[in-house]
């Protein structure tokens, strides 16, 4: 196995547990405004921080690993990782986009209220996440094929 599958076997293994582990969350507790209670914002503050560390970690065991076995790329890897990134970038910029839309047709509507600095970092968990996890999907499939 190379390191771009084990490293999107990684990245699957750690945003999708990440993902579903969020959702179970903020719909146990109803709400996906998290910040407007600090227990809840402290338990998602965590949970990135998990899901962070568990993917800093990864990364670096997948590395050295590979050095240490003086594993190469060939052209096929990058080629795959070329496609899958390729893939991965447009899927994220629409993420960006939609929750982006989303967010400014809640604030048009509610002319007294001003919107909070954590949708930022919403967007920008949105498209780091859903960007690691197509690489990572695009990325095993591909190497499946061949």
């Amino acid at each position: 196995m190379s390191p771009n599958q084990k490293m999107a076997r990684g990245n699957l293994i750690v945003w999708g547990s990440y993902l579903v582990v969020l959702a179970i969350v903020l719909a146990a507790n109803g709400t996906i405004l998290f910040w407007q209670e600090d227990s809840l914002k402290n338990v998602f503050f965590t949970i990135t921080g998990v899901a962070m560390a568990a993917f800093v970690i990864m990364m670096l065991f997948v590395w050295i690993r590979a050095s240490r076995a003086r594993v190469t790329m060939d052209e096929r890897d990058h080629k795959i990782m070329n496609r899958a990134n390729a893939l991965a970038g447009p899927i994220a910029i629409a993420a960006v986009a939609v929750t982006s839309l989303v967010l400014s047709l809640i604030y048009v509507e509610d002319k007294n209220s001003v919107m909070s600095p954590y949708f930022v970092m919403y967007i920008a968990l949105i498209n780091l996440v859903l960007y690691w996890l197509a690489q990572a999907i695009h990325t095993l499939v591909a190497y499946s094929r061949n």
